[in-house]
């Protein structure tokens, strides 16, 4: 058993035990079944801190149990405390379904919805810096443990855009490196779909987080047309200028990318780089951040793991200084390992931008 099934099971068997006590507790004190179960949550929710991080050190441990808390025990036992209290409480009976019904649905979309409806986001940008468009299409965080037919989906929906350039901005397989036999299988799953991809000006791919083994390109991409930056470079393809930063160049804030005479566009992994001021191009791609997996109204991602601003983060299409533009890609995939494999009012996205010159007048 791994240690995210290990910590599921612990985690469920805990929280089994503060259904019981809360259940017991509404069943005595049914006229305060609302307070009964506030306090209940409350101790989950610390339950949920304290065991995920004593569990682990890696943040998405406590997210991990939260999830447990929140959208699978927490709705269980408020239905059951509206059933022993609906007598003694009628009104606190029906609060507590209707929150019900309303965490069901949100889980429900967060769980079972949102990660499979992918957007196709477009995106035009107007230069003087080009003579005819140029459309470039974003594959950031496909970030899988097995690939299925969602992921050949995302490659066909890729190739119908008909894009003249292909980027692959990082994260590609996620799995720990206890599984390696596992690994080295979606490996090879992933070169023989990623060969599929093909653009008439290439098809090129950095580094992510997940990618944490040193034969990461030959393993990924070996044997295909694609080409993998292992440092930071800049190639020349003819109607603009293409430049792909290693793993820790895309998350410098002081990183430093030389002016080119044709329209040039950076891809990373981190899309820390595009605080630089130094960075002398006209896009800058990175994905990175998932645009936050969940976003709340108001508010936008709960965590970025970027310096970025959180609006950014969240993804989208960015003026900066200079006349540069920040893209930065929700992503395909989700967080693997202790993550919560969930996503909230931000769903996984191909991004397609069309990079035009300025009086250009598309066809009706």
């Amino acid at each position: 058993m791994t240690p995210v099934a290990m910590l599921d099971l612990w985690a469920n068997v805990l929280l089994g035990v503060v259904d019981l006590l809360v259940l017991a507790a509404v069943a005595r004190w049914r006229g305060s079944a609302l307070a009964v179960c506030a306090v209940g949550a409350a101790g989950a929710f610390v339950l949920a801190v304290v065991g995920g991080f004593a569990w682990s050190h890696e943040p998405f441990a406590p997210m991990r149990v939260a999830c447990w808390v929140l959208f699978a025990h927490g709705p269980v036992d408020l239905a059951l405390a509206g059933v022993l209290a609906f007598r003694a409480a009628p009104r606190q009976a029906a609060a507590m379904w209707l929150v019900t019904l309303a965490v069901a649905g949100v889980g429900i979309d967060a769980f079972l919805v949102e990660p499979r409806a992918l957007d196709v986001t477009h995106y035009e940008l107007r230069t003087d810096r080009v003579e005819e468009p140029i459309r470039i299409a974003v594959l950031a965080d496909i970030q899988v443990e097995t690939f299925t037919a969602r992921e050949r989906r995302v490659i066909e929906q890729t190739l119908a855009e008909e894009p003249d350039l292909v980027l692959l901005a990082g994260d590609y397989v996620q799995l720990a490196d206890e599984r390696e036999v596992e690994y080295l299988l979606e490996a090879e799953a992933w070169k023989e779909l990623a060969a599929e991809l093909e653009a008439p000006l290439g098809v090129y791919a950095v580094r992510g987080n997940a990618e944490v083994r040193s034969s990461w390109a030959s393993d990924l991409f070996g044997g295909s047309d694609i080409t993998s930056f292992r440092e930071s470079a800049s190639v020349d393809l003819g109607p603009l200028a293409l430049t792909g930063l290693s793993f820790w160049d895309g998350f410098s804030t002081t990183q430093s990318v030389a002016a080119t005479a044709d329209f040039h566009v950076v891809l990373a992994h981190g899309p820390d780089f595009s605080l630089s001021d130094d960075v002398h191009a006209d896009l800058l791609i990175a994905g990175h951040t998932h645009g936050g997996q969940v976003q709340l109204p108001f508010f936008g991602p709960l965590v970025t793991f970027s310096q970025i601003p959180r609006a950014q983060a969240a993804g989208g299409l960015f003026p900066l200084s200079g006349g540069r533009h920040l893209l930065v890609s929700r992503g395909i995939g989700l967080e693997r390992k202790y993550a919560p494999l969930l996503r909230f009012l931000c769903r996984p996205e191909l991004v397609v931008i069309d990079v035009v010159p300025v009086d250009w007048v598309w066809d009706e």
